[in-house]
């Protein structure tokens, strides 16, 4: 117990006592903030970030006033650079991990904001009998058919970068699933020299669809492509969308146009 107590008064376990409650009380307030904007959490490490640093200053501080009264203890300066060297380990730690995931989160939050705010048009195509969003600065193309037989339509943007959308209209076999389909046209696409994959979900309408990332990067340039394989029995549209620039800001706007995607056949 008095151990305990000699290091709760010395100045490693002063300094180490107040750091912990500060970083225990900032973890509290991080779970509090979870489901507000991510720029509070910011707020947060940052301010924590500055009373730490205080409370270093305050022990130094206290140690050149003893040094001026000439009651100069080396051991106390020691231990007081031992406290302040824990203090900043624990901080970096804890405040490292608390900026870094605020933010990921603001960036993510950011991007969604964007796609958001993107005037978008209503187009419907009566030939295929689809409809979706599209930005409303952005104009559609014929198909290109050496691209693909089963390209029945493109939509292009050239507003700070090359953006693209190409939707096919692709006949399936109803015997095979769509995580098949996905591995065919990965394979074609990889033989195309297109790598990263990243399979995923996405929900469109009432119909979770196979997702796919890919890119390819040709002259230090990268193109990043997202596809969404909607598979209904013996028809599949295939909706790609391309781009060279501002890749997750891009691909929030991608998510929003493909989700209000919808077939009548």
């Amino acid at each position: 117990m008095n151990t305990l107590r000699l290091f709760l008064l010395s100045p490693v376990g002063g300094v180490l006592t107040r750091v912990t409650v500060l970083l225990a009380l900032a973890w509290m307030v991080q779970g509090m903030l979870r489901m507000k904007h991510p720029r509070w959490r910011l707020i947060l490490w940052r301010t924590t970030l500055v009373l730490c640093a205080l409370n270093a200053g305050s022990q130094i501080a206290r140690r050149i006033e003893l040094l001026w009264q000439g009651a100069f203890c080396p051991w106390k300066w020691r231990d007081t650079f031992a406290g302040v060297g824990l203090m900043f380990a624990m901080a970096i730690g804890a405040i490292g991990w608390g900026f870094t995931n605020a933010r990921a989160d603001e960036a993510a939050v950011t991007a969604q904001r964007w796609a958001d705010t993107i005037p978008m048009k209503h187009y419907a195509n009566g030939e295929w009998r689809f409809s979706l969003d599209i930005p409303k600065n952005w104009n559609s193309f014929p198909p290109v058919s050496a691209n693909s037989p089963y390209e029945v339509i493109r939509f292009e943007s050239r507003d700070d970068g090359f953006h693209d959308a190409i939707f096919f209209r692709n006949p399936l076999d109803p015997k095979k699933s769509a995580t098949a389909w996905v591995e065919g046209v990965q394979k074609l696409l990889a033989d195309d020299g297109f790598g990263n994959f990243v399979s995923g979900h996405a929900t469109i309408g009432s119909r979770t669809v196979e997702t796919l990332d890919f890119d390819r990067t040709r002259k230090d340039q990268t193109w990043s492509v997202r596809y969404y394989f909607c598979a209904d029995g013996t028809l599949g549209y295939l909706l790609g969308f391309g781009t060279n620039t501002h890749k997750a800001e891009m691909f929030d706007l991608y998510d929003r146009m493909a989700k209000s995607f919808r077939s009548e056949e």
